[in-house]
């Protein structure tokens, strides 16, 4: 989970501004996304009987989204007796990956948190439309040339995902699930 920090933010607390480390909304969006789907995963796996005790579900999952979260590869169980809800979950946060300036793969969540507030200002320009918003990360206004470099940058992401996806699947073995990942 660490390795899945902006490594710049352990610049801040070795130099003394543990404050505005643990501000920093990439962070907050990381840790609960992290948090959120560990909490979604062990409560989905105890319902479902996936596993047999709290203390496993909370093991499990936590090192599991660890995993998927930070692009890892590592498992400690085998993810296809987890119920649908929970694979698709994994799924999700192995696409968005962990923060900007990690070791991990994936779009980043400062591109996910910057495009999420570029739509919602797109839809409150639809409802108020003299309305002037800028999208701001970290209370700071982005430039509309990042936005649209994000933008980009998402789109480009998926289409090479779906290309990809698509030649996995010329292989007779490979069901959707198995190309997806």
């Amino acid at each position: 989970v660490l390795a899945g920090v902006n490594f710049s933010l352990y610049f801040l607390i070795l130099t003394g501004k543990t404050k505005s480390a643990f501000k920093n909304e990439e962070l907050i969006w990381y840790l609960s996304l992290y948090f959120g789907s560990v909490i979604i995963v062990a409560a989905n796996g105890l319902i479902s009987r996936t596993f047999s005790s709290f203390g496993e579900a909370v093991h499990c999952s936590l090192f599991s989204m660890a995993s998927v979260i930070t692009t890892t590869g590592f498992s400690i169980m085998d993810m296809n007796v987890l119920p649908w809800f929970s694979k698709n979950l994994i799924m999700f946060i192995m696409f968005f990956g962990a923060c900007a300036g990690s070791t991990a793969g994936g779009i980043k969540l400062s591109r996910i948190a910057i495009a999420f507030k570029n739509v919602k200002n797109g839809l409150r320009g639809i409802m108020h439309p003299r309305s002037v918003s800028t999208v701001r990360f970290n209370k700071k206004e982005v430039s509309p040339d990042v936005v649209k470099g994000v933008s980009f940058y998402i789109l480009l992401f998926v289409l090479l995902f779906a290309v990809s996806m698509i030649i996995v699947t010329f292989d007779p073995r490979a069901d959707f699930t198995t190309a997806f990942s």
